[in-house]
């Protein structure tokens, strides 16, 4: 990749990032989009317009972005980390759990990875286990993971507030 493209590249990249920060998810994802279609290699790219779909509610089309560009991906670890990401987006936890193993196995001094597995299982149901493992973990310094957790954390306190309460006769 010369350097125009680099920059090119470069500049797609922060627009992209700069509209999702303004909370213009559809226009993020166009920008880093057509940026991937013109740098199909910069794995950077790809890992950028997956999250952009992921925000947009489609981490199916994410994953795909990830799978089609997989040999672009110079550290296994990397592409199984956001491969597990899309997963977990997509509530499909045993393969994100799959998925992170393999960047676990890859890279297992990475934190990120261990805690998105930690997410996981807490978003399978295994909340004490989950949050046992990330108490040992340690949140990481991560702003995206940060906002998973939060977000999660908020949909399961407003479904324990305002789901309605059954009573005893199922009414």
């Amino acid at each position: 990749m010369g350097f125009l493209s680099r920059w090119r590249s470069s500049r797609d990249l922060a627009q992209g990032q700069a509209l999702l920060r303004e909370g213009q998810r559809s226009k993020a994802r166009g920008v880093l989009q057509a940026a991937v279609e013109r740098a199909p290699a910069d794995h950077g790219l790809r890992i950028h317009l997956a999250l952009a779909c992921a925000e947009t509610g489609d981490p199916e089309a994410g994953l795909s972005v990830l799978d089609d560009g997989a040999g672009c991906f110079s550290e296994p670890a990397i592409l199984a980390l956001y491969r597990g990401i899309m997963l977990l987006e997509a509530g499909r936890h045993e393969e994100a759990g799959r998925a992170l193993a393999v960047g676990q196995q890859a890279a297992p001094e990475n934190r990120l990875i261990r805690a998105y597995q930690r997410l996981g299982q807490i978003q399978a149901g295994n909340v004490r286990e989950g949050v046992a493992g990330l108490q040992e973990l340690g949140i990481p310094e991560n702003f995206s993971f940060q906002k998973r957790l939060a977000i999660y954390l908020e949909k399961q306190l407003f479904l324990k507030l305002y789901q309605p309460e059954r009573t005893e006769g199922g009414t």
